[in-house]
């Protein structure tokens, strides 16, 4: 949270304020139902995914931020990671 986040919203040339976009409870549904393996590379390879697709909004897409971080939050999670969400 801490980390990795600030790190690829920077690697991407996103503003670090859609940090506070990916709080605690995104993070837990990111790491409960799309990781399969303990540790923090599944996750950090979601958590790539999700902002790779935020920066191809941004500037594919003529989206504002403001748009960008209104679309995600912990239901919406599904349409920037897709169906790849393991069994329970």
């Amino acid at each position: 949270k801490d980390y990795t986040t600030p790190r690829l919203l920077k690697n991407y040339g996103l503003p670090f304020n859609l940090k506070s976009k990916f709080n605690e409870q995104i993070l837990s549904k990111i790491i409960l139902c799309y990781t399969n393996e303990p540790g923090v590379r599944n996750a950090e390879a979601i958590l790539d995914y999700i902002i790779s697709k935020l920066c191809y909004m941004y500037i594919n897409q003529n989206s504002s931020l403001k748009t960008i971080s209104s679309n995600l939050n912990v239901n919406t999670i599904h349409n920037f990671v897709g169906k790849r969400e393991k069994n329970k």
